[in-house]
């Protein structure tokens, strides 16, 4: 299986390029929940924020996973702690099926 990336289509969005690059590089990459204005619909208010690396269903890291200069060196009000978690066994299968069906909701695939 190859790499799938999902991020929020709504506030990624000035990065879709970063996403087109990706998929040449072969990366399968699916924006979850776009919303298409000026019509909003309740749909449009369901935004998925999840952060998850699984690798193999034998690994999964959840958690903070910001990747941005002040996460780095802080703001005004301070610095800024992500959490990440590793989990191993049965439970990495249980994120990789919640990624799968994230997944299946924002492509149509499985």
């Amino acid at each position: 299986m190859s790499a799938r990336l999902l991020y929020d289509d709504f506030v990624c969005r000035k990065w879709r390029w970063y996403y087109r690059h990706l998929q040449r590089q072969g990366v399968q990459t699916a924006g979850f929940g776009p919303v298409r204005l000026p019509l909003l619909r309740k749909r449009d208010y369901y935004r998925n924020h999840r952060k998850a690396i699984v690798v193999d269903n034998r690994v999964a890291y959840i958690g903070g996973i910001n990747i941005a200069e002040r996460y780095l060196h802080g703001v005004d009000w301070g610095t800024w702690r992500d959490t990440i978690v590793r989990i191993e066994g049965p439970a990495a299968v249980s994120v990789a099926n919640l990624f799968a069906a994230d997944w299946h909701y924002a492509t149509g695939i499985r």
